[in-house]
């Protein structure tokens, strides 16, 4: 039975970050490693990414609050 997929928005700036950092990791760090004929689909690594935490300090939090225009206690 074949996967059901869904569409996620993300900023273009962040689509160019995820396809260069998925180039260097299948064009250097696989080498790096000894892996040689094997790549790491785009699909993969953004359902990784999506699973897995994501660690924001708290700077980084108060600085996304800031651009959607909330007030800080």
């Amino acid at each position: 039975m074949p996967k059901k997929y869904k569409w996620i928005r993300i900023y273009e700036e962040s689509a160019e970050a995820l396809d260069k950092r998925l180039k260097q990791i299948n064009q250097q760090d696989l080498k790096k490693l000894g892996i040689k004929k094997a790549r790491v689909p785009k699909i993969e690594f953004t359902k990784f990414l999506f699973k897995n935490p994501i660690f924001i300090s708290n700077q980084e939090l108060k600085q996304l609050a800031k651009k959607r225009g909330s007030k800080l206690c």
